[in-house]
């Protein structure tokens, strides 16, 4: 279950990513699931982010890491392991209810999360990302 300020989700489980070691050495283990008759517009008015750790939050649908090559790739050697390096740049408009101007804005997704998009992408939609 997903609790936020006065909601609650019930979140289907679909799987756990592999463990990783993140360059400040936290583990992290990815959880997938899926919050049915969810809408990622009213999931987003009631999440709140820490900002002592995160500057922005934003959804990008996970096609977008299937149809789209990084802007960057290359093999980094980490930890006696070597990764591929990705960076995606994803460009949002939104809008608020007080404006009605939009605001776009460019976010480069890198480092673990680009890592475990890349890779939860080609679990869904198989190997061969975004014709590469």
């Amino acid at each position: 279950t997903i609790s936020q300020r006065q909601q609650q989700y019930e979140m289907e489980f679909l799987c756990r990513l592999r463990t990783l070691e993140s360059v400040n050495h936290l583990c992290v283990t990815p959880i997938v699931g899926f919050v049915p008759n969810a809408s990622s517009t009213t999931l987003s008015s009631q999440f709140q982010i820490n900002h002592d750790e995160v500057d922005h939050a934003f959804w990008v649908p996970l096609s977008y890491f299937w149809n789209t090559p990084p802007a960057e790739q290359y093999n980094i050697d980490w930890s006696g392991e070597t990764f591929v390096f990705h960076k995606y740049l994803y460009t949002t408009t939104t809008t608020t209810s007080s404006s009605s101007s939009a605001d776009t804005r460019e976010f480069a997704i890198t480092g673990l999360t680009a890592h475990l998009a890349h890779e939860l992408a080609t679990i869904a939609y198989g190997p061969q990302l975004g014709g590469m």
